[in-house]
């Protein structure tokens, strides 16, 4: 064997360890799947004052403490709302107020690691799957005592959450999926883990939303970028779900996606959606239309591309009914931002 061979298979065998070191599965230590449901109003309201006690403990940023929004009865139906990636429940507050208005009560529990004023840009670092699981969990034992009946609404990161309970628990009535974060935009399913698996084997990295500072006028309670890291945990969550069963008999899966998500394999998440139809699953989706130029954060009505005056009529009346708008449906409540599309591309411009 020349010595040209052998320094081209050394450095094979270099490159291969390399990979094999970031592609194999990092450790796993699966989340507390515990369901401890409030068997009664008051000790769901004792646990949810214990819950708002955590908000005391870290100097936050004031809107984003838990918020609750409480008849002072027992309703027919509790929403738990779970807010996104970095932001905080001020991000679900106007839509929390619509379904309040409506005799529900409503939950938007604070996730861990989140809301905080000041933040340094690696507070996200250490979150963990079994922190959001059991952040979330604990809402639902605690809205199974204020409501006969429970509804999850998860919005990205805090969507896969809400599909992993709709896996784990057999209590929901229904589970709302808001463009679930399983895989980053054209990543397909398949490389979802390993790039989570690279991710976490190497040093953790800070990315901002905004790199060029492009829109300066975004959520006020919303941390300038993510974690890597935590975003990886976020990932491998995806894939437990993928992996695993479908949820549990009775619960039904509201699926909502648009054709203009910036950070999510809408793909991915329609498979899955398939996938759990083909098992029996009672499973809705809608996407919006090219149209209404909605786009990854539907829900927050301080980002400079909000359509909340669009999402939170549709999103408002899925939940209320449990069926997936009709084209009639989506028409009406997008003509608007059709028209305001035609003006921008008349003047030379695509809507933000």
């Amino acid at each position: 064997m020349t010595r040209g061979r052998k320094t081209t298979l050394a450095i094979l065998a270099i490159v291969a360890a390399a990979l094999l070191w970031l592609l194999l599965p990092t450790e796993w230590n699966p989340p507390s799947a515990r369901a401890r449901p409030a068997r009664n109003r008051d000790e769901a309201i004792q646990r949810l004052h214990r819950l708002e006690a955590l908000d005391d403990s870290a100097v936050l940023y004031p809107p984003c403490r838990t918020l609750v929004l409480d008849h002072g009865t027992r309703t027919d139906r509790a929403y738990v709302l779970l807010h996104g990636f970095t932001n905080c429940p001020r991000q679900f507050g106007a839509l929390a107020q619509l379904l309040y208005a409506g005799g529900a009560n409503v939950l938007v529990p604070r996730m861990p690691r989140h809301g905080l004023a000041n933040a340094s840009t690696h507070v996200l670092a250490d979150l963990t799957a079994d922190e959001l699981t059991r952040t979330a969990g604990e809402a639902v034992d605690i809205a199974r005592g204020l409501g006969k009946r429970v509804t999850v609404v998860g919005l990205s990161s805090s969507a896969v959450v809400a599909a992993w309970l709709a896996q784990e628990r057999a209590d929901l009535d229904q589970v709302l999926l808001i463009a679930p974060s399983f895989a980053p935009k054209d990543v397909p399913e398949a490389v979802a883990i390993p790039l989570s698996n690279a991710l976490l084997r190497v040093p953790d990295a800070f990315v901002a939303w905004d790199p060029k500072h492009e829109r300066p006028d975004g959520p006020k309670s919303a941390y300038a970028g993510f974690s890597t890291h935590a975003l990886a945990r976020v990932y491998a969550l995806g894939a437990r779900v993928l992996e695993g069963g479908p949820p549990a008999p009775g619960t039904r899966v509201l699926v909502v996606t648009t054709p203009h998500d910036e950070g999510v394999n809408n793909e991915v998440v329609l498979e899955l959606a398939r996938r759990w139809a083909g098992r029996g699953v009672d499973v809705r989706s809608f996407e919006f239309p090219a149209a209404a130029w909605v786009r990854h954060d539907m829900i927050d009505p301080e980002q400079p591309y909000q359509r909340v005056a669009v999402v939170y009529p549709l999103l408002r009346k899925m939940l209320e009914t449990g069926r997936a708008p009709t084209l009639a449906d989506s028409t009406a409540t997008t003509s608007d931002s059709t028209r305001a599309a035609a003006g921008a591309a008349q003047a030379g411009a695509a809507p933000p």
